[in-house]
């Protein structure tokens, strides 16, 4: 039997619905068969990979893309009806819309509370659930990365004087709430 096996040591990704995801070193593998030219791809521990990307996303500076909103409400199995509700949004179509985008807010400031939200959604969603195969590691990581963010917008609207602004712990579960009328203006 004819098989070629690569071990490319950068594989562009875009088989996890992101257009910009490479990966570098030796995880993944790439078979052809010699006889009929049908190609196959074997990511090592891709599970894991997958909710390390959910993760990184959230832990990106300002500036979230619809494919990456995307990726992260299927990846928290939510339909557009459920993550419009859950971002307090009325409407499926909005969620739709800006799945469309290329950059959804286009300040940072209206993008706190989404992403508050969507760290939430990532923890009940991922994190606490029986399917999280992140390591303790990376699990502190974005803990850590949680605790920052909240410690950093409330040292902001401390200084701006937000007036209708709160973000709380709500559980032993690192839920984070906050309101969606930001006013840092």
């Amino acid at each position: 039997m004819d098989v070629l096996v690569e071990r490319p040591s950068e594989y562009r990704y875009p088989h996890c619905g992101l257009s910009d995801v490479v990966l570098a070193g030796r995880g993944v593998q790439v078979v052809t068969c010699g006889r009929c030219s049908i190609t196959s791809t074997r990511v090592a521990d891709e599970p894991q990979l997958l909710q390390v990307i959910g993760a990184a996303l959230l832990m990106n500076p300002p500036g979230m893309r619809g494919e990456e909103l995307r990726y992260l409400r299927t990846m928290f199995g939510l339909t557009q009806n459920e993550m419009a509700r859950a971002l307090g949004t009325d409407r499926r179509e909005t969620i739709a819309e800006w799945e469309r985008m290329d950059r959804i807010w286009t300040r940072p400031s209206l993008e706190i509370g989404p992403r508050a939200l969507l760290l939430n959604m990532y923890f009940s969603h991922v994190v606490d659930s029986e399917q999280c195969v992140m390591s303790d590691g990376q699990k502190e990581a974005l803990g850590a990365f949680q605790r920052d963010f909240v410690l950093h917008v409330s040292e902001l609207l401390a200084r701006k004087r937000a007036s209708r602004v709160s973000i709380t712990h709500r559980s032993r579960k690192n839920e984070w709430e906050a309101d969606r009328e930001l006013a840092l203006a």
